[in-house]
């Protein structure tokens, strides 16, 4: 990364931070302990995320704030990442035959997150770029 991405991303956790702050959302150590174990978990262990992260070259702090971000952002768009069971049902029908997913068809709950992760890839770039512009940011170098 360089200069202007670590500080494109500083801006952007302080946006999303301040946010979620007027919202009153707050994401506390055992939300971010449940979902650290999550990832723990579809890596293979505790050793893995480690080895994981090393090969990112991310500590487990810049690991933990990157997890304490996207949870804030999942609380701050939860409304529009909705998934009706009619949306699980026609993924499920439309996707029977297809091994590729990464997701295993038959459990709902993973269908259910996968699609709601792909709803808020959609918007959280449009919903940040509305942030930015609504934000009076001063850049002084």
């Amino acid at each position: 990364m360089d200069n202007k991405d670590i500080l494109n991303q500083i801006v952007r956790d302080k946006l999303i931070t301040q946010e979620a702050n007027k919202n009153g959302i707050v994401i506390s150590q055992k939300d971010l302990d449940k979902k650290t174990g999550e990832i723990e978990k579809q890596l293979g262990g505790k050793e893995q995320l480690k080895q994981a992260l090393e090969t990112r070259n991310i500590s487990e702090v810049e690991f933990k704030n990157q997890i304490r971000i996207q949870l804030l952002v999942e609380r701050l768009l939860k409304d529009q990442i909705k998934v009706a069971d009619k949306e699980i049902d026609d993924y499920i029908a439309n996707n029977k035959d297809n091994t590729s997913l990464g997701v295993d068809i038959k459990d709902r709950n993973a269908v259910k997150e996968q699609l709601q992760n792909e709803k808020l890839n959609d918007k959280f770039q449009s919903w940040y770029d509305e942030l930015q512009k609504k934000a009076k940011i001063y850049i002084l170098i």
